[in-house]
C-alpha cells in the first residue's frame, strides 16, 4: 500500500492550498450547492447509484450504503474535480472555473458478508459574487449592491453493510457534517465614500444517518437485476451566527478601513437538512455492460438560513446511465478493457427564486483506465469523467449557468484480512 500513503499525501498537502469548490451564483442559498454522492465513477453515469455494484469488487457506494456487496479488495479512491462556467444575464456574461478536491476515501471487506468504509469530502459549497446597480428617480445618484460568499459543509463519513442471504443486502451511512458559510452584502452610493457592510458568518454542524437497502437477483446465466434504496432523513443542523453591520472603505491594499459598528449581534440557532428519499434499479451482464435509473425526491420546504431571498421547495430528480466494457479478457487491445461510462439527469431543483424555480440538467461521460499490473487480481483503474449541463435561466432577470465538470481520480487496490493458505 505504499502507494497509496504516497499519492494520499500528496493531495493532502494539496486540499490544504486550494479548495474553491462552487462557481454557481445559486451556490448562495441554503448550505450551498450540494456535492455529495458525485465521485468520479457514479457522476460519469449521470449519478445513478442507488443500484450500482461495483463489477470488479473494487469500488465504493457511499450513496447507497448497502451497494458494496461486491466489495473484495481493500479499496482507496482519491479524485479531484474541475469547474469551468459561463454565466449569463440578458445583458452581459462572465466565465468562471474552480479546481478542488472531490473525494478521500478507504474501503474494505470485514469476511465475506460485512464491508466497511470511510472518507472525506465537501458536502457543500458556497462561492459566488455577484452586483447589482439601481439609479434613484429622486437624487439621481446610483447604488450598487454587491454580494460576495464562501465557504460550505464537509463530511466526514462512514459505513457498514451486511450481505444477509444471495440476493439482500443492508447497510448504514453517518455523516457528520461541519464548515462555515460565510455572506456578506456590501452597499455603495455615488458620490459618498463609505460602504456600508452586512456581514453574516454562519458555523454549522450536524450529524446525517442514512440506511439502505439492496435486492439483487439472477435473471439467467451472467444477467442481474438490482434494486436499491435509500432513505436519508432530514436532521437539525446546529448553528452560531455572528451578524455584523459596519460602515468602512477600503484602503490602496484592499484591506477595510475606518471600520465603525452600528450593529453586532452572536446567536444559536437550528435550521433542518431537508430529507431525502432515493429508489433505483438496474440491468446488465456481468463484466460486460449494465444500465440503470435513479429517482431521488427530497423535501426541502422547511429548510431556511438567515436572510434568505429565495423559497425553498421539494425536487425531484431523474437520472440514467451505465457502463460498458467491450472484452474483459482481450490481451490484444488495451481499449476493449476500458470501462466506457455514460448518463443525463434532470433536477428540478430546491429554489425557486422570483417566482421562477431553478432547474438543472446534464449530459455526462467517463471511462475507467485499467492501470493494475495483475490484471483481475489488481483493478485499480484511472478514472475520469465529464459533465456538461445547465443551471438557471434567464427568465424573470436570473442567471443562466453553462457549465462543464472534469473529473478524475485513482481507484488503487489491494488485499487486506485475508489468510493464505499453501499446499
Amino acid at each position: 500500500m505504499k502507494k497509496i500513503v504516497t499519492i494520499l499525501s500528496i493531495f493532502i498537502s494539496l486540499y490544504s492550498y486550494s479548495q474553491q469548490t462552487a462557481t454557481s451564483p445559486y451556490s448562495g442559498f441554503g448550505i450551498g450547492e450540494v456535492q455529495f454522492d458525485q465521485n468520479v465513477v457514479l457522476s460519469a453515469m449521470g449519478g445513478t447509484s442507488s443500484a450500482y455494484l461495483s463489477e470488479y469488487g473494487s469500488e465504493l457506494n457511499f450513496s447507497n450504503p448497502a451497494a458494496n456487496r461486491n466489495l473484495s479488495f481493500t479499496t482507496f479512491n482519491i479524485g479531484v474535480s474541475n469547474i469551468f462556467s459561463k454565466l449569463e444575464t440578458t445583458k452581459i456574461s462572465e466565465k468562471n472555473s474552480s479546481s478542488s478536491i472531490s473525494e478521500i476515501s478507504l474501503g474494505f471487506p470485514i469476511g465475506k458478508k460485512t464491508k466497511f468504509g470511510i472518507g472525506f469530502q465537501p458536502f457543500s459549497a458556497v462561492d459566488y459574487q455577484l452586483a447589482k446597480s439601481d439609479s434613484s428617480t429622486t437624487t439621481h445618484l446610483i447604488t450598487t449592491n454587491q454580494f460576495k460568499g464562501n465557504g460550505g459543509l464537509n463530511s466526514l463519513h462512514s459505513f457498514a453493510s451486511y450481505t444477509l442471504n444471495d440476493n439482500w443486502a443492508i447497510g448504514l451511512r453517518f455523516n457528520y457534517l461541519f464548515g462555515n458559510i460565510d455572506k456578506t452584502q456590501e452597499v455603495y452610493v455615488e458620490e459618498t465614500d463609505l460602504i456600508t457592510g452586512f456581514d453574516s458568518k454562519i458555523n454549522l454542524k450536524a450529524l446525517l444517518i442514512t440506511p439502505g437497502i439492496s435486492y439483487t437477483k439472477k435473471m439467467k446465466e451472467n444477467f442481474n437485476l438490482t434494486i436499491g434504496a435509500t432513505a436519508g432523513f432530514g436532521t437539525d443542523v446546529s448553528s452560531e451566527v455572528d451578524y455584523l453591520q459596519s460602515t468602512y472603505f477600503y484602503n490602496s491594499s484592499g484591506v477595510r478601513a475606518n471600520v465603525d459598528t452600528i450593529r453586532y449581534t452572536n446567536y444559536s440557532n437550528k435550521y433542518k437538512i431537508p430529507s431525502r428519499y432515493t429508489i433505483g434499479a438496474s440491468y446488465g451482464k456481468s463484466l460486460s455492460w449494465n444500465v440503470g435509473f435513479d429517482y431521488k425526491y427530497s423535501n426541502a420546504t422547511d429548510f431556511s438560513l438567515p436572510n434568505e431571498q429565495a423559497i425553498f421547495k421539494n425536487s425531484n430528480r431523474f437520472s440514467v446511465g451505465g457502463w460498458v466494457i467491450p472484452d474483459i479478457n482481450s490481451y490484444k487491445s488495451y481499449f476493449n478493457r476500458i470501462t466506457y461510462r455514460f448518463g443525463a439527469f434532470y433536477d428540478s431543483g430546491n429554489l425557486n427564486i422570483n417566482q421562477t424555480d431553478i432547474k438543472n440538467y446534464a449530459l455526462t461521460f467517463g471511462a475507467g483506465l485499467p492501470i493494475g499490473k495483475k490484471g483481475r487480481l489488481d483493478p485499480s483503474m484511472l478514472n475520469f469523467g465529464f459533465e456538461f449541463g445547465k443551471n438557471g435561466t434567464l427568465d424573470n432577470n436570473l442567471i443562466l449557468e453553462n457549465y462543464m465538470k472534469f473529473k478524475i481520480g485513482f481507484n488503487l487496490n489491494d488485499i487486506w484480512f485475508r489468510k493464505y493458505k499453501f499446499d
